[in-house]
């Protein structure tokens, strides 16, 4: 045994001999760091690469999970629906009773949604329909509020009603349509809003949510378009900024979501979702210090938002600091239990640690949450054979390829499950597709 220091917090560890020349992970502060040789020991030399014919050592680098990552597993952009409220305007008139005290309520309410008291605002407008039962607003409103508190189904019953109150309730539409958007409804979202949209040209929510709710359907040429009239019809919505930012983001688009982002955090400076997505297009340009200034800032501005703590997570892994991906994504999990990308993070950084155990736990969990994640799949499939179990690491693949026929990762993965089999044609076939995918995979 061997005693070594963390270069990061400096304590004192026991190394075994044989882990001289690799990487180690600090118990006490995560860090990463490659074990020191022994005084006077020669560097350990990589093995002779095998024949092609014959089937060689499994020799995974640490990078395809990361780099794959990078390319389909991308920083989550957060697309948030807004919510209308909006004042009543009644003339007051002395001992006119119920009415004009219901629309009171009415208004308080849209006050404490503005302030963000979402539980007072509810008790307002549930005041107002005990005043007024035919008050279509105050349902209207308070599905705003549901909506905001992520109660989905209240908020779609409390905009129905409003709805068969007053047909013609463009606003009512517009949150029903921001519920179906959140609930993953998205068909009947864009039916609201487009029903929102003809009612009223200029209801700005109504674009940016059926923008939400085509960025959502894979379509985010359609929803910059959906927010670039949002923007038009109300050029100080900063949100609508942000969400275009996002559908820049899964374009590919990094210097006009940027752009996007900045105008956004120009206009309300505490907006945390302009720093969210500012964020995912710079990890695209491989603008890791900026990504994760923008990400500190988000969690500054919202401790609590899991996703801002899973992004950042990502970034960590992508710039190599595996043990800082494991704590950040295990604070997201926390705060957010469905949080898969977190879980994907942590199972990539699991496995570069050359911890499989810890990765495919973290990949089960991931599949739970989304059963189509085909790198989810892939990840633990890799995962498998390096605890050297071929066939399970080989179904994994065989289901990553047929989600993602795409995926230059699950063919390398199955490839080199092959070749540990003795299956030379498979092996060459899938390996030479990976390469033929990504040509940075390509077998060394």
């Amino acid at each position: 045994m061997e005693r070594v220091h963390c270069p990061a917090c400096n304590r004192a560890l026991q190394s075994r001999d044989d882990l001289a020349g690799k990487q180690l992970q600090c118990p006490a502060c995560g860090a990463v760091f490659e074990a020191p040789l022994a005084p006077g020991a020669a560097p350990l030399l990589p093995p002779p690469e095998a024949p092609p014919v014959e089937a060689g050592p499994i020799d995974f680098p640490p990078a395809p999970s990361i780099r794959l990552r990078r390319q389909r597993w991308p920083a989550v952009v957060g697309i948030v629906v807004l919510v209308g409220a909006v004042l009543v305007v009644a003339r007051m008139r002395r001992g006119a009773g119920d009415r004009d005290t219901a629309v009171v309520h009415v208004n308080r309410a849209v006050a404490h949604m503005n302030s963000g008291d979402l539980d007072q605002a509810i008790a307002d407008c549930t005041e107002a329909i005990r005043l007024d039962p035919n008050l279509a607003l105050a349902y209207s409103n308070r599905g705003g509020a549901y909506l905001n508190k992520g109660d989905f189904d209240q908020a779609i019953a409390d905009c129905t009603e409003a709805i068969r109150l007053e047909p013609g309730l463009a606003l009512a539409y517009s949150n029903r349509g921001g519920a179906y958007v959140r609930k993953g409804e998205l068909d009947r979202g864009i039916a609201d809003c487009t029903e929102a949209i003809r009612l009223d040209f200029r209801l700005a929510i109504a674009y940016a949510n059926r923008g939400g709710a085509y960025l959502n359907k894979g379509d985010p040429d359609q929803a910059i378009r959906d927010y670039s009239e949002a923007i038009r019809v109300a050029p100080g919505m900063a949100l609508a900024y942000a969400n275009r930012g996002g559908a820049h983001v899964e374009k590919g688009d990094a210097d006009s979501a940027i752009a996007d982002c900045d105008e956004a955090i120009r206009l309300e400076p505490t907006l945390e979702w302009g720093y969210v997505n500012r964020a995912a297009a710079r990890l695209k340009k491989n603008d890791f210090a900026g990504a994760l200034a923008d990400y500190d800032e988000t969690i500054r501005l919202k401790p609590r938002l899991a996703l801002a703590w899973g992004n950042r997570g990502l970034a960590k892994l992508r710039r190599g600091d595996l043990g800082g991906a494991i704590r950040d994504s295990t604070e997201a999990i926390r705060l957010g239990p469905r949080q898969d990308a977190a879980y994907v993070t942590r199972a990539s950084a699991h496995f570069d640690l050359n911890d499989p155990g810890r990765a495919i736990a973290d990949s089960n969990e991931a599949i739970r949450l989304s059963p189509r994640s085909a790198f989810a799949h892939a990840l633990r499939g890799a995962s498998y054979l390096k605890k050297g179990d071929r066939d399970r690491a080989i179904a994994d693949c065989n289901e990553a390829i047929r989600l993602d026929p795409k995926l230059a990762f699950a063919y390398q993965a199955r490839g080199r499950a092959h070749e540990q089999k003795g299956d030379v044609d498979r092996a060459r076939a899938d390996l030479d597709r990976a390469a033929e995918l990504d040509p940075e995979l390509r077998k060394k």
